[in-house]
């Protein structure tokens, strides 16, 4: 992302003091991190909060989960263009690996197999996609064995995907034109993965998309957190750092 991002913000959110003291680092030896903090403990709410900050109608914004193990290197810039230039694009999401919607697209494909488990709908709350430790394992060293050996592309969509107005999203990662960044105060109680996915997009008479060829990976969501630890994944996405 040399070149690209002009500065990184770790909105402070974390749970743990081994998070908040890594994101404190972070910040104290790159003059490029900061960080951003609201007076609010800890919650998944105050997310929306976060989006005060974003002031600038020049820029945009990506946000990233903090547990994304893995981002190609055209990802961002990608993800940037498509804010930029597609007409109609609210959110550009890129293709996320361990995303239920995501997962069912790749699979409708043919990129990933369905050894570990079928996504029975392209839907947010898919019990494999989210839910399922032994699918989510299995995704990531299917993904895994192809970065590994530098075949990326094959984790590509076909075309991009034009996400439905009310079509839920799970938020991992996005790009965000500065002109499009509602106030968090109003997507405070909807959430931020509902107001982003389900609300806005009709308010501002535009559509989330999946830029195709924009990857990255997702460790994991809360139901398979555990078992995702007790695992190699997230050693093998740092060796390919």
């Amino acid at each position: 992302a040399a070149g690209i991002l002009d500065e990184w913000w770790l909105c402070m959110n974390a749970y743990d003091s081994n998070s908040i003291e890594y994101a404190h680092s972070l910040a104290a030896g790159y003059d490029w991190i900061s960080l951003r903090e609201t007076p609010e403990p800890a919650r998944p709410e105050k997310i929306a909060r976060f989006y005060d900050f974003l002031t600038d109608k020049q820029a945009v914004y990506l946000r990233f989960d903090d547990d994304i193990v893995y981002v190609h290197d055209q990802a961002i810039r990608r993800m940037a263009d498509a804010s930029l230039n597609w007409p109609g694009i609210l959110a550009a999401f890129p293709v996320i690996i361990n995303n239920s919607v995501v997962s069912w697209h790749l699979q409708h494909e043919g990129k990933i197999p369905a050894d570990h488990g079928v996504i029975g709908a392209p839907e947010c709350l898919d019990p494999v996609g989210c839910s399922d430790p032994v699918f989510a394992e299995g995704l990531h060293r299917h993904a895994l064995g192809l970065l590994e050996t530098g075949k990326a592309e094959e984790l590509f969509l076909d075309l991009p995907v034009t996400l439905g107005p009310e079509q839920r999203f799970s938020v991992n990662a996005f790009a965000l034109s500065g002109v499009d960044v509602f106030p968090g105060v109003i997507m405070y109680h909807a959430g931020e993965e509902g107001w982003m996915t389900q609300i806005f997009p009709g308010i501002a008479g535009k559509r989330n998309m999946i830029v195709s060829d924009a990857l990255i990976a997702h460790f994991s969501f809360h139901p398979t957190w555990d078992h995702m630890l007790g695992t190699d994944i997230m050693s093998r996405y740092a060796a390919l750092s």
